[in-house]
């Protein structure tokens, strides 16, 4: 792989594991009727941090589909096997972590408030499974659940690949302007797939794009913006905003990372999948949200809820940061772990 892709693809990680925490930030936001908070909400939640999941899936198909050019049963089945170490391990301890936090945090909740505590067990019933059809126990691991289905559907995507070639993907794309956000992994795993199937490089053919994409960006979110209330509208503004946000992104970190305004660290790089999986197990919704009630008056209304949409997941990056630097350093195994070797 060509070395300014491979650095850009580790230094989208970050920013796109930054976005990953302010959207289930955004969320709170959306039905508001504060104008200004549920805008902004809306352009966070429903637009720009929109772009995340969709530009991991799409890495994720692209890195996934190497030395499968040619389909070979045994490299895919050498891919699997190192999925169950990179995904799979990481999924089921997170979710274990997230599961006694979570009954821990209500157990601490009930007994403040003279409540009979429930069970262990009932708390387990109560989130359904592990593989709760919508969300896992650690809710954005939902991610990786259906990233380790596509990687085990893998030959079924290279088969539509080689036999429809480009057409598939319009196919999918087509189908996401109706179906919305139920098509990301998809499309975008596919779209990846089918880039290192037929050895383009990602820089090069999205640069033939850049200026097109800076243009229509602002555009689309606007678009997105006003659109939000009619669902069928917002899906088709919401699928070209995802393309071009893409395209965007990687062009913007690419050149960074030519002219130097913009370089490596290895560090945020390697944060990236343990903010992913640990912002939201009570770093986000409690800690970060009991700093910011002790930091800003509640009374101030809107203007509180405003600045709590974008300080409260910096104060949850900053705290997960802090935790995988010190895990790095106290507990590197552990941390090995967690992250799927990716320290």
């Amino acid at each position: 792989m060509d070395k300014l892709q491979s650095q850009t693809i580790d230094v989208v990680r970050f920013p796109m594991a930054a976005l990953i925490v302010l959207l289930h930030t955004g969320a709170l936001g959306l039905g508001s009727s504060q104008p200004i908070y549920r805008s902004l909400s809306i352009l966070t939640n429903a637009g720009i941090c929109r772009l995340a999941v969709p530009c991991f899936f799409f890495i994720s198909g692209y890195l996934f589909f190497t030395k499968l050019q040619v389909w070979n049963w045994s490299i895919w089945g050498g891919k699997l096997n190192g999925r169950l170490r990179s995904l799979f391990v990481p999924y089921l301890l997170w979710n274990l972590i997230a599961a006694v936090l979570i009954f821990g945090f209500r157990l601490w909740e009930s007994s403040k408030a003279g409540i009979v505590s429930l069970s262990f067990i009932q708390h387990i019933k109560e989130w359904d499974s592990l593989w709760d059809p919508s969300l896992p126990f650690d809710g954005p691991l939902w991610f990786i659940r259906d990233l380790m289905i596509l990687c085990l559907l893998a030959p079924v995507v290279h088969w539509l690949i080689s036999h429809l070639g480009i057409y598939w993907i319009i196919i999918c794309f087509a189908v996401s302007l109706i179906l919305g956000p139920k098509m990301d992994g998809v499309l975008f795993f596919s779209a990846g797939a089918y880039f290192q199937s037929n050895g383009y490089d990602i820089l090069k053919v999205f640069h033939r794009y850049s200026i097109p994409s800076y243009i229509l960006s602002l555009p689309l979110l606007i678009a997105i913006l006003l659109s939000y209330q009619q669902q069928h509208i917002y899906f088709v503004f919401r699928g070209f905003f995802l393309v071009v946000g893409i395209i965007t992104i990687f062009n913007l970190v690419a050149t960074g990372l030519k002219t130097g305004w913009l370089s490596e660290h290895p560090f945020l790089c390697k944060s990236s999948f343990f903010i992913f999986a640990a912002h939201n197990i009570l770093v986000l919704h409690a800690i970060s949200h009991y700093i910011v009630l002790h930091l800003i008056p509640f009374s101030w209304g809107e203007l509180y809820n405003c600045i709590d949409l974008f300080l409260r997941p910096t104060i949850a990056l900053v705290i997960c940061l802090g935790l995988f630097w010190t895990m790095s350093k106290l507990t590197p195994r552990t941390l090995r772990l967690l992250t799927g070797g990716r320290i």
